[in-house]
């Protein structure tokens, strides 16, 4: 009966005790914040936001207080909610994919993170790093090695030879779509040399570049893609030589889509857009993702009388480097064939206005 009494008590006290106010579980939420304890910080947002679930701030502080835990999963969820209450937000589309990132959700992480950069937060001090350095591995797995290679560009003009960057320019110069934390120990000295030959060369380092290649020929010229690599290093000045190395990879790699595209894109040079068709067939089926490997797949199609097969091939490339003025003039050349002058001439025009703006940039 005492039992009974005392159990009473207790439950009418419980019931006469009013629950926290948003305002005071926002403010001891604030507080706890402040004073770094952040599990229970956690805890009363988690409750605010209960109370009241658009609340912005309570959301924001609640994914980023999970991230720094190492719940990315429950970050994930966190920012997910917060980029539907304030979809213009650039940080927070770039946070939610930093934790799809952690949890293996790369496609997700890759659109998010593209989302991010278009809002431009990769201009913003410290977190755009990460953002714009996560964009280019992400790029790299989805096989889009080319504007891998553009994406990373910043990170090399500063001479860093962080091995794991090294490794991840290596990855997208090699093309293979992987990320470094994938990659079995006993290919990463493989991946940093060739990352610190490509680097030399984005850079704009011709001489220490040539060494580094001549060094990554000596201990690794058996390997696949290491001709490829080194051919597209000579191609600008010394195409006969890349050429040569480009068979010396088909040698080892007979299918191997960036060599063949590179052979496919000497011939048309050479005018013999029928040589280069069945090269051009091994690479745009090897890299959709490759402007170069369509741009040849379209100009030959285009230049054997194919032209409506090729204008799709054409068009992508034109999509995946909107910076070439060459795929621009190929679609010209297309659109006209076809009659559609209309399409012909907007082109014309970006052409003109990429080749001022490059012949600007040279003359700086």
């Amino acid at each position: 009966m005492k039992f009974l009494v005392v159990f009473c008590m207790l439950f009418f006290v419980a019931a006469a005790s009013p629950a926290a106010t948003f305002d005071e579980l926002s403010t001891r939420a604030a507080a706890a914040r402040d004073a770094n304890r952040i599990s229970e910080a956690i805890e009363l947002y988690r409750q605010a936001l209960e109370l009241n679930p658009k609340w912005q701030e309570g959301v924001w502080f609640l994914g980023t207080f999970l991230y720094q835990k190492g719940d990315y999963a429950g970050a994930q969820k966190a920012f997910g909610r917060f980029v539907t209450l304030a979809p213009q937000a650039g940080p927070a589309w770039g946070l939610l994919a930093l934790a799809e990132f952690r949890t293996g959700a790369y496609d997700s992480a890759l659109e998010h993170l593209e989302r991010s950069l278009d809002l431009k937060a990769g201009e913003q001090e410290g977190i755009g790093f990460i953002l714009r350095y996560h964009h280019a591995q992400l790029l790299t797995r989805a096989g889009a090695f080319e504007q891998a290679l553009r994406a990373f560009r910043p990170f090399l003009q500063s001479g860093s030879a962080d091995p794991s960057l090294l490794a991840a320019v290596g990855l997208a110069a090699l093309h293979r779509p992987r990320l470094v934390g994938d990659v079995p120990a006993a290919e990463l000295e493989l991946l940093q040399a060739a990352g610190k030959a490509t680097a030399l060369t984005m850079s704009g380092r011709t001489d220490e570049a040539r060494a580094s290649f001549a060094d990554l020929l000596k201990r690794f010229g058996g390997s696949p893609d290491i001709h490829y690599l080194y051919g597209c290093f000579l191609f600008p000045t010394s195409p006969d030589e890349a050429i040569a190395e480009m068979k010396r990879e088909l040698a080892i790699s007979p299918n191997h889509p960036g060599a063949s595209a590179m052979i496919a894109w000497s011939l048309l040079v050479d005018a013999d857009p029928g040589a280069a068709l069945p090269h051009a067939q091994i690479a745009a089926a090897g890299e959709q993702k490759s402007a170069t490997a369509q741009y040849v797949m379209g100009r030959s199609l285009h230049e054997t009388g194919r032209s409506k097969e090729g204008l799709p091939y054409l068009e992508a490339a034109a999509s995946l480097d909107a910076s070439n003025w060459e795929n621009r003039v190929a679609l010209v050349t297309a659109y006209a064939k076809l009659g559609r002058y209309a399409d012909a001439k907007r082109e014309r025009a970006n052409a003109l206005r990429l080749s001022a703006e490059a012949a600007g940039i040279a003359q700086r």
